[in-house]
């Protein structure tokens, strides 16, 4: 290593050796990298000679192009003897390698299991509740940075706190979401041939790497994303029932035909619903003219089927 070492300050060293140099002081303990900083330093032709303020400069300038350090640290230069300018360079060395070993930023994984929810609340103060099968991923290290990025699959109720000089960056598949503060749905399946976001408020910008197209989102507005070709479609839905209503506990409709909400209640709960009776001045064919407002319950299907039972005055039967 001490060779090394010596080739690096001498900047006479080659891409080959700079990589092992890396790999050795990641895996050396602190007492060796002690010992070989300060046998480098002692070890110049001329020890007496302390370097000069452009060669310190230089030597930091290598350390962080050639290395490519992660975070940038100030020294300040003084007039100091030479005894004192080796001691500190070899501190200066010992908190560059002491540092590069700590920079390895492990990534932090977040995900949901069939029928299970979970709210991951990131460094930034921003809170996601995840729906059951999805999953999140960021680096703390990165993140803390004020690189804002996350990888996402599945689906998920963003709160995002505003930040307008660092946007926040949602990676799922080849959809890239910019965020800068606001409050949204995303649903991102890989195995399905559309992503959508429904935006609540604020401003959210959505571009494909595969068409490399960019789309600008409003509030209100609901967005397709079709994962096959990267094309958009924008709408802006009358009623978001089943938008979010696995966020909310429940669904709102708002004067809604009974045919469409029994529709929604057969996707939802993976049923098949029938209408075993009805009262005597309904027929079957006149359900079309009968409305619903008001909520209903997604996790607890007797209670959704007695509410409208009740309601309307009809008996229904469901079979999965």
């Amino acid at each position: 290593m001490h060779n090394l070492i010596k080739k690096f300050r001498q900047d006479d060293i080659s891409p080959d050796e700079l990589y092992r140099l890396r790999k050795e002081t990641n895996g050396t303990s602190r007492k060796i990298l002690v010992s070989s900083i300060r046998e480098d330093w002692f070890d110049m032709d001329t020890p007496e000679i302390c370097p000069d303020n452009e060669t310190r400069f230089r030597i930091l300038e290598n350390v962080h192009s050639s290395i490519r350090l992660k975070r940038k640290f100030k020294t300040k230069i003084i007039s100091i003897s030479v005894a004192a300018c080796v001691c500190m360079l070899a501190v200066m060395g010992i908190a560059y390698l002491d540092f590069e070993s700590n920079v390895v930023d492990t990534p932090l994984n977040f995900t949901t299991a069939e029928n299970e929810t979970a709210t991951v609340a990131l460094p930034d103060s921003s809170q996601i509740k995840l729906n059951q099968n999805s999953d999140l991923t960021y680096f703390p290290v990165v993140f803390k940075k004020s690189n804002r990025e996350i990888t996402f699959e599945g689906e998920g109720y963003f709160k995002i706190a505003h930040d307008p000089k660092n946007p926040f960056t949602i990676k799922t598949g080849e959809l890239v979401i910019t965020v800068r503060g606001t409050e949204f749905n995303l649903s991102s399946n890989p195995r399905s041939d559309k992503s959508t976001l429904y935006l609540i408020e604020g401003n959210v910008e959505m571009y494909s790497r595969l068409s490399k197209r960019n789309i600008n989102v409003l509030p209100g507005q609901l967005i397709e994303y079709y994962t096959a070709t990267g094309e958009f479609r924008v709408t802006t839905p009358r009623t978001t029932n089943n938008i979010s209503s696995w966020y909310s506990g429940e669904i709102r409709f708002d004067n809604e035909p009974l045919p469409e909400v029994l529709s929604f209640l057969e996707h939802h709960y993976n049923v098949r619903l029938r209408i075993a009776s009805l009262p005597d001045n309904l027929r079957q064919d006149s359900l079309d003219g009968l409305y619903f407002n008001g909520t209903l319950p997604i996790k607890n299907l007797p209670l959704a089927i007695d509410a409208l039972e009740k309601v309307y005055g009809i008996r229904l039967t469901y079979a999965k």
